[in-house]
């Protein structure tokens, strides 16, 4: 006896495993470590954007939304148990922030907006190693998310690095190739409409890539429209984001 509880041998079904359990419970911690990514993502993002504490709010209630098509959307809700709403509205409710959160988040964000080259190589170094994990890939892509326009033409002008452009699409394909999320898609068709800007920059991709990168990136720019295609089906939205595929190929191949 342990506890009341009468103990039972361990028989050789108790010692099998079983995959269909383990598979679920697998997903089940991808799915909250996603959760708290989107999340932590939305916050930084609400404090960059200069929203009142309403807004902040209502940023991180809505960070694990997903778009939906509009034949779902008849019969969106109809399916959904009295348990499941009262999670929902129990989830929500630990979601809100506070006061101090804000104040914190607005001094994480602060170091984390870069004026330089050398400021974005040491932190973006300081999270990138090989290979990726999804963990080092949140940091990196918060940092790149969390740069302003103007941060932007400081950090890819003059002294930058070609090989750390190639580690930001390094980022990117973990996101298009491994965790196969378009949610970033947008994001990294924005940020690469940025550097386009850029003159110093794109000298550098338009005179001095060897042969190698050249490969790489035509390949990543490969990966990234078959991305788009997937993921991009309303009409409307695919010739808009593809129109603004074809004038970044144009400007890097």
């Amino acid at each position: 006896m342990y506890g009341g509880i009468p103990e039972k041998k361990l028989t050789e079904k108790d010692m099998r495993l079983n995959c269909q359990s383990i598979r679920d419970e697998f997903e089940k911690e991808i799915n909250i470590e996603h959760q708290r990514i989107n999340v932590d993502s939305a916050k930084k993002k609400a404090v960059l954007y200069h929203h009142d504490y309403e807004g902040f709010r209502q940023m991180v209630l809505g960070a694990n939304l997903y778009s939906i098509k509009s034949k779902e959307l008849a019969n969106f809700g109809f399916n959904e148990t009295n348990n499941e709403k009262i999670f929902n509205s129990s989830y929500q409710k630990q979601q809100q922030p506070s006061q101090e959160e804000i104040k914190q988040l607005q001094i994480n964000i602060k170091e984390i907006q870069c004026k330089n080259f050398r400021d974005f190589r040491t932190l973006f170094s300081k999270h990138y190693n090989k290979p990726l994990s999804q963990d080092n890939y949140a940091e990196l892509m918060n940092i790149l998310q969390m740069q302003s326009e103007e941060n932007i033409k400081k950090i890819f002008s003059v002294d930058f690095h070609i090989e750390y452009f190639f580690k930001i699409l390094e980022v990117f394909d973990y996101s298009i190739s491994i965790l196969k999320d378009g949610k970033e898609l947008s994001f990294m068709i924005g940020f690469l409409g940025e550097l386009v800007k850029i003159k110093d920059f794109i000298q550098q991709i338009k005179k001095f890539l060897k042969k190698q990168e050249k490969e790489e990136l035509r390949e990543f720019f490969g990966k990234l429209k078959q991305s788009l295609t997937m993921e991009y089906q309303q009409i409307e939205l695919n010739e808009l984001i593809h129109k603004k595929y074809d004038e970044l190929i144009i400007q890097y191949l």
